[in-house]
């Protein structure tokens, strides 16, 4: 007897060794992208108040520290390039096994496709659900959504990950969050770090649509929506149906104000971005379909605004869950943009970045006259000063010459200076002196005005302050490059 227990306490130390050794095997040739991601959602102290779901368009366009920021309501962001509204529905389906947030907000792009999962987005599916530990609803989503040759790996994803023997690197030994740092709720799609979204490419001018014509859809992805939709109200909690504002043609404008019958249908809310004016095509766009950085935030700040006009959720004003997001916001959060910045190469997405509301600059510009595109240079500076106007801009690209802008996002307060003429101003990050040649901070070293041999300067030099610590944060310098009259870093 003795020795049959033996015999069976040996099987069960080794198939316990086997089962651990794959998992560490698993953890090894993981997703780091996936496990970073799952880990900030299963680790919060607390339910979020938002579940935000859906594609590319939701990556840019909701940003749940910015939310945060604004005001003060914690969010995460299930988003992902090419997830369509079948595998937002697992997702929402696993999510709330562990949280219940007070709102789901779901973008409907794609609400037209017959397709459960976008082929050419397999590894972000895995990004997304290979967090989830197995469960009999994970097999149940895997079996749903895709088909048979690809369900096992998304079950086993070791099956998946195996491949990767011949690209060992230094990030396999590392942990998904030494790799990816996440605040509270804000994966690094929420911080906007894909390099796209650090770009600006002015689109054709667009008015806001208010096409009412409804194009009739039957879809698999219609049907999902509905099933999200029934699941909340199911549990209790609210939805919110988005359009993200986009360059939208009249086709898409006529399938989208479907929408709006399906909303009635299930009495929730639609808040459609293609007939709000928020955004400025010159500025806040990185294609015709998705919004930059700049665009991300105006949009979060409405669709915040909308919420808090909608929906009863309280801010968090005190206690260990409001330190942290603050912390997280003021600190990582606002040190990764400013990163970003000044490892930008392009001048023009260096302003565009620079449209924060924590952000201020003194901005020295060299022969104003000789940048092309002055309209775009416009755009750009008036959004990063709040969309006001800049009269002596205009004036000094009529007329030639030099420029300067000092902008205190603490104080509201927006200069522009005679190129040739002293000044000293106290302002929200401390006292500016200028003058042709020198400008100071608090009396500290010349930060701008950088002259070359032949006494020539960069095109535009930026003084950069983060209003939360009020101290320069970067300083950079952009020359024009004459095939393209764009603005590129100078070394």
């Amino acid at each position: 007897m003795k020795k049959v227990l033996s015999q069976v306490m040996s099987v069960v130390l080794v198939i316990a060794l086997i089962t651990a050794i794959l998992h560490g095997v698993d953890r090894f040739f993981e997703y780091k992208q996936s496990r970073a991601k799952c880990d900030a959602f299963f680790d919060a102290s607390e339910d979020f108040d938002i579940l935000f779901f859906g594609t590319s368009h939701a990556v840019m366009g909701y940003l749940p520290m910015e939310l945060w920021d604004e005001y003060h309501v914690t969010s995460y962001s299930f988003s992902n390039y090419g997830q369509w509204l079948p595998v937002d529905y697992w997702l929402l389906r696993l999510a709330l096994e562990y949280q219940k947030p007070k709102l789901v907000v779901i973008d409907t792009y794609y609400y037209d496709f017959d397709e459960k999962y976008s082929k050419d987005h397999l590894p972000y599916a895995h990004e997304e659900l290979d967090g989830f530990p197995y469960s009999s609803l994970k097999k149940a989503a895997v079996d749903d959504l895709f088909p048979s040759d690809k369900r096992w790996d998304f079950l086993f994803p070791f099956s998946v990950y195996h491949s990767q023997w011949n690209s060992i690197s230094e990030n396999n030994f590392r942990s998904a969050r030494d790799i990816y740092t996440y605040g509270q709720g804000s994966d690094e799609s929420a911080l906007n770090v894909d390099d796209t979204a650090l770009l600006v490419k002015p689109q054709k001018d667009i008015d806001p649509v208010y096409n009412t014509e409804v194009q009739d859809v039957e879809s698999v992805g219609k049907e999902y929506l509905e099933k999200s939709i029934e699941l909340c109200q199911e549990k209790g909690i609210d939805v919110l149906l988005t359009t993200i504002p986009f360059v939208a043609d009249e086709n898409y404008t006529r399938i989208n104000n479907g929408i709006y019958e399906i909303a009635e249908k299930y009495g929730v809310n639609f808040y459609n971005g293609l007939r709000e004016n928020i955004i400025d095509v010159k500025t806040d766009l990185w294609d015709a379909g998705h919004l930059n950085s700049s665009g991300g935030r105006k949009w979060t700040n409405k669709l915040g605004e909308f919420i808090k006009n909608n929906y009863d959720i309280s801010p968090h004003t005190e206690g260990d869950l409001f330190d942290q997001w603050n912390s997280d916001y003021n600190g990582e959060y606002m040190n990764f943009k400013i990163k970003k910045m000044s490892q930008n190469y392009s001048m023009e997405n260096y302003l565009m970045l620079g449209a924060d509301k924590h952000l201020s600059a003194c901005v020295y510009i060299s022969n104003v006259e000789s940048y092309k595109n002055s309209e775009e240079l416009n755009a750009l500076l008036e959004n990063m000063v709040g969309q006001k106007q800049l009269e002596r801009l205009k004036t000094t690209v009529n007329d030639g010459g030099d420029y300067v802008l000092i902008v205190d996002k603490g104080h509201g307060e927006i200069e522009e200076l005679d190129a040739h003429t002293a000044y000293s101003h106290d302002f929200s990050f401390g006292e500016v002196k200028y003058d042709e040649k020198y400008l100071s901070i608090n009396q500290s070293d010349n930060y701008i005005l950088e002259h070359f041999e032949d006494g020539s300067a960069p095109f535009m030099q930026i003084v950069l302050i983060n209003e939360l610590t009020n101290q320069v944060a970067d300083v950079s310098r952009f020359s024009l490059v004459d095939e393209e009259q764009s603005g590129q870093r100078h070394a």
